[in-house]
């Protein structure tokens, strides 16, 4: 079966699916359409992006092999600050359905598989709606040699029309469940709390325990010199335990 193959997701999902071979990114395309009114559900999903992107702009890197969709949500009943932690829930629930890969939620938009990388999410407002663009490595590929530390993908041989099917409408639901719920699965599926990080703030890093979620999605860490902060957004560095 080709993919993306426009026929069988929207039986799938019941949504509006634009296929595309090629496009340098989803999200961009997706948040035009729903400024002009596109319904609830309405789906881009590309084979490939050419200038797939992330939080401030970085480069996503994609391949023929990837999951890569943006899909355009009206209909929620959760606040803006859980839209993202939503779409994590959802993506973790489908990859692990879909292939048993044992991924993990990497606060706040990132999915990881042991210690790497294998899922980015970036949601963003577009006029009245939500536009949640969702890049995943799954097929074996070489990755560039900047990545190869950092990124992986999940390797398997799952179909990607299901799988990104799956995605749409694990979406849809998640972002009309209760906000317990969804900071409940991503602190029980999270690959940070529990762990040392670190990350930049006002020009100074700091170093500490990620401790727990908060009802709004922020997250609580107990810092090295004693002091608590609260994390509502912003990159944070894992420490991973390096194997002998």
């Amino acid at each position: 079966m080709i993919y993306p193959n426009k026929k069988y997701i929207e039986k799938l999902t019941g949504c509006n699916i634009i296929a595309l071979k090629e496009t340098p990114s989803t999200n961009d395309l997706a948040k035009k359409a729903a400024q002009n009114g596109a319904p609830d559900g309405t789906t881009y999903i590309a084979k490939i992006q050419t200038g797939g992107h992330g939080r401030g702009d970085k480069h996503f890197f994609c391949y023929d092999g990837g999951v890569y969709l943006s899909v355009i949500i009206r209909n929620s009943l959760l606040p803006a600050e859980l839209i993202t932690s939503a779409a994590a829930a959802a993506v973790c629930r489908a990859i692990r359905a879909a292939t048993c890969a044992p991924v993990s939620i990497k606060w706040i938009n990132d999915l990881y598989l042991f210690d790497k990388k294998v899922c980015g999410i970036l949601a963003l407002r577009a006029g009245d709606a939500y536009v949640v663009g969702i890049g995943i490595n799954v097929k074996e590929t070489i990755f560039p040699d900047d990545l190869r530390r950092t990124a992986a993908a999940i390797c398997s041989d799952t179909d990607l029309n299901y799988l990104a099917a799956d995605i749409i409408n694990r979406l849809r639901l998640a972002v009309n469940e209760s906000a317990e719920s969804i900071i409940k699965y991503c602190t029980d599926n999270s690959y940070t709390i529990g762990k040392e990080i670190t990350y930049e703030k006002n020009d100074k890093t700091f170093v500490g325990m990620a401790d727990k979620l908060f009802p709004d999605g922020t997250l609580g860490v107990k810092l090295s010199d004693g002091n608590y902060d609260v994390l509502n957004s912003g990159e944070i560095s894992v420490k991973t335990v390096k194997k002998s």
